[in-house]
């Protein structure tokens, strides 16, 4: 009782620092810190969650203090080490800061509202700070566009050996990255590790100035990352941030920091990340999932001891959001946060140093659900609590800063306008080739193109346009203005087709996409079936028709739509509430690996046929894969992926593609997983198994001269448990057709602006009874 009546003090016996009012916070407000951080070298700003926006603004404005009050000047963020590097060099040559970052940081960061204040703010002092990643993983643009070949560049410069095929160890980086999966179809772990531990080797007799200081710390990374995905771990199912299966990772980022520090002794750093990473010391848990988990922080402690401070920022979320749906999450009465809600402050600090944390409480630190019991000081040195969450505002890329993103140095990129010579009105869809490549410029629906001169100086520049005669210029006298004729006689192609190479086909196909499909933005209407079946039992089918806007088919952002009208052909026990439970925009042209110039030669291709076509004479060929993860595949679960593409003779517009993933393989046994959202399957069933999905997808060419998308049919056939521990067979079936294209006055549907909750359409009687769909 005694002992009881003790902790009952301690812990109504919390010191705490109020702060004022977010709206009204200055900078001043954390002149109590100065006290708290004495003698301190690094500070790491934590987060629980990667999407509480207002946890950003806070960091923003803690920063500028520790940079204004304390001489913090180097900011390390949770992001590649490449990717990172790359951002602080392209700053130093003129990228704005706002480019940079989101070309390296992970766009939970860079592509929020919320974050810009941070980069107003690194804007505005950029000639008087550092950036530094420390992460081993590629988190941007910029490391999936040019660390491999910078690298085999470094290698060439300082005749260093790396002895893989550059394009083998490009597709390989991919497969970790994308896929989570080390792929040793071209390059084995043992030929992976001994060739970069050599490379290692011979870095470190070199003297060390930054590019090996950082190519050294790169390969490291490199090499920890592909130990991390060819060691497969038993997945964990937890609702825990992190696990023992984070170790590899974490080490890895202490080390990139700690060789940072020693390489600049007297920088004041601030990183930022989450607050799992920065934990000290996970000694005071016992929780099986976590109590294996070595965190980064705990290495930087050990090696830096009272010059590190850890401060976790932390909110009391009683909910979270999950697909855009705030889900109840309730706060433990007896909690650490629970507590802190309790002083109805919007703002306070906890110093670790204090006895109220050195017991045992509950908290929810490591993760959104659950709570765990841990010493508190030990975690972190103090604890910074905001009483509300706002999630982070996702920024949508718009069609200026898809032009700014293709173009790195904006001070050598010229933009003209391409005209009909005799109407001097623009010309839609046209195609730039630079040297006989289309890479480097961009046109829009308006005509206006842009050029990078810096990378294509003295170059072969050639502009065509459907209808119209091609015209070339040397890049350095490239006009402003560029006026085509029309042409006056168009011959057919004449071909003489001997011995046929598919990989010749395919490559030409890949080659001929920006000619042979829309680049830029339209609207299109969008028919669509959604029926589903378990055994011969039909449990939803349902029609919709929307209004779509297309990105064009080399954007990687998916098309949005508003759902116009609904028609439910048998009511359903449970209603889905968002189209995007049933369309995931099948489109292969955009996404499919066969047609990705860097990777078709890894697919196996087989001319079956020439046949006649929709009036056109068109190859079938069938294509098939050894590598079943998602790099190849494009999809999560390991999968046999093969099927049928059929392209024009004459044009090389693949107009048909059927696509097989069979998931019951021998590298993927079937297996039935839980369902932790129901989405739309009575709650009597908990468990479902995908056993395979085909999916057909049509282009058809129309007046633009274009081929738009058809027709696309998808359907999944799997196993379904129910609470009984019966099992069924289910089919899933999803149907789409397009039509009514609109090139001009293009409607725009912002993401936050998609009508995309079908609960909120209601039946149309007089719509539908009229409604037929086209042809």
């Amino acid at each position: 009782m005694f002992f009881l009546f003790c902790a009952f003090l301690n812990a109504q016996d919390i010191k705490l620092k109020t702060i004022d009012l977010p709206q009204t916070l200055v900078i001043q407000d954390f002149s109590f810190l100065k006290d708290e951080l004495e003698g301190i070298q690094v500070v790491m700003l934590g987060e629980n969650s990667h999407f509480d926006g207002n946890i950003f603004e806070m960091k923003t404005k803690l920063i500028q203090y520790l940079y204004q009050e304390m001489g913090f000047k180097t900011i390390a963020f949770e992001s590649g080490i490449y990717d990172v590097w790359k951002a602080q060099n392209k700053i130093a040559s003129g990228v704005k800061p706002k480019k940079a970052f989101e070309n390296s940081l992970f766009s939970i960061w860079s592509k929020t509202e919320e974050f810009q204040k941070f980069v107003e703010f690194y804007d505005e002092n950029k000639e008087d700070l550092k950036l530094f990643g420390f992460d081993n993983q590629i988190t941007g643009n910029y490391g999936e566009k040019y660390l491999t070949s910078e690298l085999y560049e470094y290698c060439k410069e300082y005749n260093l050996p790396i002895t893989f095929k550059q394009s083998d160890f490009e597709l390989l980086i991919q497969s970790l990255y994308n896929s989570n999966y080390f792929d040793e179809k071209d390059i084995s772990y043992y030929q992976f590790k001994t060739t970069l531990t050599t490379l290692l080797n011979k870095i470190e007799t070199k003297q060390h100035d930054d590019i090996h200081f950082y190519w050294y710390q790169i390969i490291k990374s490199i090499l920890s990352l592909g130990k991390d995905k060819y060691f497969k771990k038993k997945e964990i199912l937890s609702p825990f941030y992190v696990s023992a299966n984070d170790n590899i990772r974490d080490k890895q980022m202490a080390d990139n920091l700690l060789a940072y520090i020693k390489k600049h002794p007297n920088e004041k750093i601030i990183c930022w990340g989450a607050n799992s990473h920065f934990v000290n010391n996970m000694y005071s848990i016992n929780t099986s999932i976590l109590k294996g988990f070595v965190p980064m922080g705990s290495y930087v402690k050990k090696q830096l001891l009272n010059k590190v401070y850890s401060l976790a920022l932390i909110t009391a979320a009683d909910s979270i959001n999950l697909a855009n749906k705030w889900e109840e999450t309730p706060i433990d009465t007896l909690s650490f946060e629970y507590k802190l809600k309790s002083k109805n402050e919007p703002i306070v600090y906890i110093s670790s140093n204090q006895q109220f944390m050195k017991t045992k409480q509950l908290n929810r630190l490591f993760s959104p659900i659950k709570f765990v019991e841990s010493q508190l000081d030990l975690l972190h040195d103090g604890y910074l609590f905001l009483d509300t969450v706002k999630k982070a505002t996702v920024i949508e890329t718009g069609f200026e800063e898809i032009i700014e993103n293709k173009f790195e140095e904006s001070k050598n990129k010229i933009t003209g306008r391409i005209l009909d010579f005799e109407t001097k009105t623009p010309i839609p869809f046209v195609n730039i080739f630079i040297n006989q490549t289309d890479e480097g410029a961009i046109s829009n629906v308006e005509g206006y193109f842009s050029l990078n001169i810096k990378n294509h100086a003295k170059k072969d520049i050639l502009i065509s346009a459907l209808g119209y005669e091609a015209i070339s210029y040397k890049s350095e006298t490239l006009p402003k203005v560029i006026y085509l004729k029309t042409q006056s006689t168009v011959l057919d192609e004449i071909v003489i087709y001997g011995k046929i190479d598919p990989y010749t086909i395919l490559k030409k196909a890949i080659n001929s996409i920006k000619k042979n499909y829309p680049v830029n933005s339209f609207n299109i209407t969008h028919y669509s079936n959604s029926n589903i079946k378990i055994e011969d039992s039909t449990l939803l089918d349902f029609e919709m028709v929307s209004n779509q806007y297309d990105r064009g088919y080399t954007n990687k952002n998916r098309c949005t739509q508003n759902i116009q009208e609904i028609k439910w052909n048998i009511e359903p026990k449970v209603k889905p509430k968002k189209i995007h439970t049933f369309f995931t925009y099948p489109n292969p042209i955009m996404n499919a690996s066969f047609l990705k110039i860097k990777k078709y030669k890894k697919f196996i291709f087989k001319i079956e046929n020439t046949i006649d076509y929709n009036g056109k004479e068109v190859y079938v060929m069938f294509f098939s894969t050894n590598r079943q993860h998602f790099n190849y595949t494009r999809r999560s679960n390991l999968s046999k992926y093969y099927g049928t593409i059929y392209i024009n003779k004459n044009d090389y517009a693949v107009v048909k593609i059927i696509q097989n993933w069979d998931w019951n393989t021998s590298e993927a046994p079937f297996v039935l997983t839980k369902m932790y959202d129901n989405k739309y399957w009575p709650k009597k069933y908990n468990m479902i198994g995908y056993e395979q999905e085909t999916c057909e997808t049509t282009y058809l060419k129309e007046e633009s001269g274009l081929y738009f998308l058809k027709s696309s049919q998808t359907i999944f056939l799997g196993k379904i448990k129910d609470v009984g521990n019966k099992t069924y067979n289910f089919t899933q079936k999803y149907s789409s057709y397009w039509y009514d294209i609109r090139l001009k006055d293009v409607e725009r549907i912002h993401f936050k602006n998609e009508t995309e909750n079908i609960d909120k359409v209601k039946y149309n009687s007089s719509f539908w009874k009229n409604y037929v769909l086209p042809n």
